[in-house]
């Protein structure tokens, strides 16, 4: 996708603090890809797991790649804040 990873956490920041009951993990992800003008057509958790073959897991994840794990999804920041979904950016452990 063209467009700029670290646009997409400025976005994703932007988002946090937003209720659950209107932006799942799944939205806030498109959301944040949407606002940093990468855009993509939405799909859920589930079905963005599907799309696993047309993905490449990494060992060193960049800033603003997605993050799949235990039916959730969420943003990678390498800053130290783990954009997961709307409520919370926990410091990296």
């Amino acid at each position: 996708m063209a467009g700029d990873s670290n646009g997409v956490l400025v976005a994703a920041r932007t988002l946090i603090g937003t209720s659950h009951a209107k932006l799942d993990c799944s939205h806030f992800v498109h959301q944040a890809y949407q606002r940093a003008g990468m855009k993509y057509t939405y799909a859920d958790t589930t079905s963005f797991s599907n799309l696993k073959d047309h993905f490449v897991e990494v060992q060193t994840p960049a800033a603003g790649d997605v993050v799949l794990f235990n039916k959730h999804m969420g943003l990678y920041d390498p800053s130290g804040c783990s954009v997961v979904h709307t409520s919370q950016c926990r410091a990296k452990g």
